[in-house]
């Protein structure tokens, strides 16, 4: 929580962003459910509807902001969505939120998505098809959110190993960094999960919720007439790469025009490497489309 926008304005990642607010941008950076004011839940990580409702309500707050709070600022109904990783997932869950559920309200003039986990299926299997995972807490994050706010059924003894699945909810109260629930956690997929899970988690009846709770809360293909940029590191060890090529297909077999929607993969950088070049990329990419 320490690092949620409204807690730590000086981090350096929120003021790249903030430096779009100098070429007359104004620029929104919501805290997500479970940080901020409501620290006292559980964040809904990689929970689909809450993100993007958070997100939504903040656009709209900006709204009546500029008009009864703010004066001499006009906004334009002119929006341009930027996130990495997670906020890569939700920027483009909130792309497709806005194009189709929130389109009367919201102009929507382009997006940039870097890096983000949109198939969480996917993202499951390929962990449970390695030995090892560097990033143990994005796997105890999901699994975390997902039984607090009963996504799936399955008691959380049924995925996680002892003594993982007794701590898990300690650790995500919001006062522990990544690297502190790492070290609580384990980077070998065998010791982590369940032998059963690993085995059974892409076809076993006693994992179907499980299953179907990632494909609901995974970004399916549509028809895009909004402009898109995907941006991902070729060498990213914590979302594969393939979690953007494989989006990129489905789009354009979805409908999406290739002029719509572009790709631009980063050689050899890994996940934290590839965040300021995909910054930079998405930053001309809005830059772009604002001047047209």
């Amino acid at each position: 929580n320490a690092y949620a926008p409204s807690e730590y304005v000086i981090n350096p990642s929120y003021q790249l962003v903030e430096y779009i607010a100098s070429m007359e941008f104004i620029v929104v950076i919501p805290d997500y459910p479970g940080f901020g004011r409501s620290k006292q839940i559980p964040h809904p990580y990689l929970i689909a509807e809450p993100t993007v409702r958070s997100v939504v309500d903040m656009l709209y707050a900006l709204e009546e902001s500029c008009e009864y709070e703010f004066d001499g600022i006009e906004a334009r109904n002119e929006y341009y969505l930027v996130g990495y990783s997670q906020g890569g997932w939700a920027t483009l869950a909130l792309h497709k939120a806005l194009e189709l559920d929130y389109n009367d309200d919201f102009e929507l003039h382009g997006s940039v998505c870097g890096a983000g986990p949109y198939n969480l299926y996917d993202l499951l299997r390929e962990m449970t098809d390695t030995t090892a995972y560097p990033m143990p807490y994005y796997l105890g994050y999901i699994i975390n959110a997902y039984s607090y706010y009963d996504q799936f059924t399955n008691p959380v003894s049924d995925v996680l190993n002892e003594p993982y699945a007794s701590r898990l909810n300690t650790l995500y109260t919001g006062t522990l960094t990544g690297d502190q629930i790492n070290n609580q956690l384990s980077t070998s997929i065998p010791q982590l999960f369940k032998p059963d899970f690993i085995s059974g988690f892409t076809s076993s009846a006693a994992y179907s919720s499980v299953r179907e709770a990632l494909e609901k809360n995974s970004i399916s293909p549509w028809t895009t007439y909004k402009p898109l940029l995907l941006v991902h590191g070729e060498g990213d060890t914590h979302v594969s790469v393939t979690a953007t090529l494989n989006m990129y297909d489905e789009m354009l077999i979805a409908g999406t025009s290739s002029e719509t929607c572009s790709k631009v993969i980063f050689p050899y950088l890994d996940h934290g490497d590839a965040i300021l070049p995909a910054m930079i990329e998405g930053l001309k990419f809005i830059i772009n489309l604002s001047d047209q």
